[in-house]
């Protein structure tokens, strides 16, 4: 076999939908879906066509993250669309934050989560530009096949703000009275 087609379908409903025809004798097939909304949970498949380009076996379904940022005041509330199965099973999921000087990872989470709450107090002194931004990163478990895969939501930015916080109360000399 040497002719795949990448098939498509966008939400929980519908038919799957060619997207590209593959036609290639390597182990490895890239491709970029410039195409889909990335705001929306779209489900991926990969078919293996035959001479008379019927297909013979189906992949495994994949799909990508939905991430979503809500802040309410000091508290942000991230939340996500659980990975597709893969082979090994999700492993754990991995936040990444950028606050104007590239992303690292500040947070690994369960398989099963879906939702992560974090104060924005924790990071925003270390805040360089005007906003903020995520990336959520799924990372399969283990692959009896291959490299265990790897998934990546797109980025989702909030704007920088300050928080200035001034006490009402001190005690110059130590004692604990005001």
């Amino acid at each position: 076999i040497k002719t795949y087609r990448l098939e498509r379908k966008t939400g929980n409903t519908g038919d799957f939908q060619q997207i590209h025809l593959f036609t290639s004798s390597t182990t490895s097939l890239t491709f970029t879906d410039d195409k889909a909304d990335p705001g929306k949970v779209n489900y991926y498949r990969l078919a293996a066509l035959n001479n008379c380009g019927t297909a013979v076996k189906y992949s495994n379904i994949a799909s990508n993250i939905v991430l979503s940022v809500l802040q309410n005041g000091n508290e942000i509330n991230l939340g996500w669309n659980s990975y597709r199965n893969w082979t090994g099973g999700i492993g754990s999921y991995r936040l990444y934050v950028n606050q104007g000087d590239g992303f690292t990872e500040i947070e690994t989470m369960l398989p099963d989560d879906t939702t992560f709450i974090m104060n924005y107090s924790d990071i925003m002194y270390d805040v360089r530009g005007d906003e903020i931004c995520f990336i959520l990163k799924a990372f399969e478990a283990s692959n009896p096949y291959t490299t265990p895969g790897e998934s990546s939501s797109q980025a989702v930015c909030i704007p920088a703000s300050v928080n200035i916080i001034i006490p009402d109360t001190f005690t110059p000399d130590g004692n604990g009275i005001n």
